[in-house]
């Protein structure tokens, strides 16, 4: 995938983010490889990233908090200090991925909401 549109999808992405779904397009990279690519964003919350290599990839203290990484290579990919609360790693590859500090727990339900 070019850099350009990779940049344009994580912008729509975080205004998606951001507004609540209002604006914006949430992103699905289902089948991309994104291996060496650089993610600019803190945040990649809810989206989709399936069936994607992103071996050896730089997530460290992102938020990934209920995205589906199911079928994707995460080998080597770096997520020290990531949150990883609700997310989806079915079938995900993780052999020696850097999980140090990783936040796994489950994400917290709103029973205020009316």
């Amino acid at each position: 995938m070019p850099a350009d549109d990779l940049s344009r999808l994580l912008k729509g992405h975080g205004q998606w983010i951001v507004t609540g779904g209002a604006k914006g397009k949430r992103l699905d990279l289902t089948g991309v490889n994104m291996a060496g690519i650089e993610i600019d964003i803190k945040s990649l919350a809810g989206a989709r990233i399936r069936k994607c290599n992103l071996s050896g990839l730089i997530l460290r203290d992102k938020i990934l908090d209920m995205v589906d990484l199911s079928y994707s290579d995460l080998s080597m990919a770096n997520l020290s200090g990531a949150s990883l609360r609700g997310t989806n790693l079915r079938s995900a590859d993780l052999s020696n991925a850097i999980l140090c500090s990783a936040r796994f727990d489950q994400m917290p339900l709103d029973t205020n909401r009316q």
